[in-house]
């Protein structure tokens, strides 16, 4: 009797070890997947993946912005993203917007410029997040930049057409009024030519 109590707790926790073993495999592939996933999603997003020390150095960033710079993340790695890719002019306010998320977790809907290899500037709209440890200790910001520069310049000649539209209109009224006040003094002139018709004084 005692023996079978002792082979069937042996049995017990063998299966209970190779259940164990089983959920952690099949957790183990789950996090697999997820990182495979995630890892794939931003190397292909056509937008700005970077990931910052809260004091500013490069930790990680996706292909993406290579091709908006021609700045590799080889060349940038563990230095400061603000003196390598944003204007002198605008460091410290980008640097305030994108590290400075101490009052609330997020922020989004800054826009400041980025500038390329060859001197070209970007126009990029972020939205920026803390990550943080298990003890709610700062490691990282994560921030994602949209290139709208395009969007700016149809935007501005937009406008621009706008401009244009209302001041032909202004002109066209012009025109009309013009027209109208000819046309009244040509009347006026008609009829005071047949006033005076005969008398040449």
């Amino acid at each position: 009797d005692l023996d079978l109590a002792i082979i069937e707790d042996a049995y017990e926790g063998e299966r209970l070890k190779r259940q164990r073993l089983a959920e952690r495999t099949r957790m183990e592939a789950a996090l697999h997947q997820e990182k495979q996933f995630s890892d794939r999603l931003i190397e292909r997003a056509q937008a700005i993946v970077l990931v910052l020390s809260p004091s500013g150095e490069v930790i990680r960033f996706n292909p993406y912005v290579e091709q908006l710079t021609g700045i590799s993340l080889e060349e940038a790695i563990g230095k400061d993203w603000f003196a390598i890719f944003v204007p002198p002019e605008e460091r410290a306010r980008s640097r305030e917007l994108l590290l400075n998320t101490t009052p609330s977790p997020r922020s989004g809907g800054t826009i400041n410029h980025i500038v390329a290899r060859d001197g070209r500037r970007r126009s990029v709209s972020w939205s920026s997040a803390t990550l943080q440890s298990v003890h709610g200790e700062t490691v990282a910001v994560l921030a994602v930049g949209y290139d709208v520069t395009e969007l700016e310049e149809a935007q501005r000649r937009a406008l621009q057409s706008e401009r244009l539209a209302a001041i032909g209109q202004m002109i066209t009224g012009l025109a009309h009024e013009s027209r109208n006040a000819l046309q009244r003094i040509q009347a006026c002139a008609e009829m005071l030519e047949m006033e005076v018709e005969g008398d040449e004084e």
